[in-house]
């Protein structure tokens, strides 16, 4: 006999230093990385270096 699985219920943090405009732009910045890996470009990397130091 296994003991019943027990079900929790996790609650996120509220951060109000991060707002939408700060997580649209982190979002562009992984998104930028994500190109500039998958590309190898130069002019992909300076965006993402640019978008990172914002």
């Amino acid at each position: 006999m296994h003991a019943p699985p027990i079900t929790r219920r996790v609650r996120s943090e509220y951060t109000p230093w991060l707002t939408k405009d700060i997580m649209k732009k982190n979002r562009n910045r992984d998104y930028l990385k994500k190109k500039a890996v998958k590309t190898g470009s130069l002019n992909m990397h300076q965006a993402y270096k640019k978008a990172r130091n914002e």
